[in-house]
């Protein structure tokens, strides 16, 4: 493939009609597999041509269920060429998960790494890119926002932090928990302006008017089994130049330093990140989030903002450019089955 281009973003589902040529490569979006694996026409299976596979392997593998109905798709297939393409930071990860799969011997898989995959994926999408280039921010009216649609684990942390130690009152909360996850009593709550059919994508009047987003990416990050990846919870406020304070894995923010990213030192210590240990880890985050809370009042977020101002716009800049320019794989390997 060699290179994750925004007209690669065309994934092919193959619906009824559909005509597949057999020296083209078929693609197919396997992000939410358990949600499209029963979709793909039986003709894709059949045909001899190269597949490339779009999916995020802690994703497809953090369930048992999940690894089953991946390993039954894959075995009908008859090319023995398939190409993964994945926002995985860890080859070693991902050859992991291709031999969990009950492929055919003899079939060749290569894995390419894109660390921005998702953050292209939001550019293909036209209405919501337009989204995140019409924002503007608006005088805010509290120091925070956390807005959860799915839950995981850290996120249950996060938000029976907020609750319990009376910071409820310094953020807009969003509790969806739209895939029924264990909530561990927390209930669903809603934004004023949110609606039944409000996504990670969207934009509530709410989110204009708080100073910091805080949330915990997308990954098991309880444990250590998976490697770090960025999703659109991260690539959100980067893209609108909110300040933001996620738990992301570890050394998340330096590889945004390595992308060009410029962290808001000045405000923000950091120092989680480089540390292994998921427990101390996570401690050190709930100390720097009750600061923050603290620092970045509304009243006092214009004299902050001030001062990173030049790094707001810079990493706004450069999202934008990162969404729209075709990269090459960071990182690939050919493994044969």
């Amino acid at each position: 493939m060699g290179s994750l281009s925004n007209s690669q973003f065309n994934f092919v589902l193959c619906k009824e009609g559909d005509k597949l040529i057999t020296n083209e490569p078929a693609r197919v979006d396997l992000n939410n597999a358990k949600f499209h694996l029963d979709r793909v026409d039986s003709r894709l299976k059949l045909s001899a041509a190269p597949v490339v596979i779009d999916y995020r392997a802690e994703s497809m593998f953090r369930a048992m269920a999940e690894q089953t109905l991946a390993s039954q798709f894959f075995s009908g297939f008859a090319s023995k060429r398939l190409t993964i393409q994945t926002g995985d930071w860890s080859l070693d990860y991902a050859e992991n998960c291709v031999r969990q799969l009950q492929l055919s011997g003899g079939t060749q898989v290569t894995i390419e790494l894109f660390p921005v995959f998702h953050l292209q994926k939001l550019f293909d999408k036209k209405t919501i890119w337009s989204s995140y280039l019409s924002y503007e921010e608006k005088a805010p009216a509290k120091p925070a926002i956390s807005m959860n649609r799915a839950i995981n684990r850290m996120r249950v942390e996060i938000m029976r932090h907020i609750l319990g130690s009376g910071l409820e009152q310094q953020f807009f909360l969003s509790w969806l928990n739209r895939y029924g996850s264990d909530s561990q009593g927390i209930k669903t709550r809603t934004l004023d302006s949110e609606d039944a059919d409000s996504t990670q994508h969207s934009f509530p009047d709410e989110y204009t008017r708080a100073v910091l987003d805080v949330f915990a990416e997308s990954n098991d990050l309880e444990k250590d089994l998976c490697p770090p990846f960025l999703t659109e919870k991260t690539w959100r406020p980067l893209l609108t130049g909110k300040p933001f304070w996620g738990y992301l894995g570890p050394n998340c923010y330096n590889y945004l330093k390595q992308l060009g990213f410029e962290l808001y030192e000045e405000l923000i210590d950091y120092s989680y990140d480089a540390d292994p240990n998921p427990e101390t880890r996570f401690e050190k985050y709930l100390s720097e989030l009750d600061r923050l809370i603290e620092v970045l009042s509304p009243e006092r977020w214009p004299d902050r903002r001030h001062i990173i101002a030049s790094k707001i716009e810079h990493n706004r800049s450069l999202a934008k450019r990162l969404a729209q320019t075709p990269q090459a794989p960071t990182a690939s390997r050919v493994v044969t089955i």
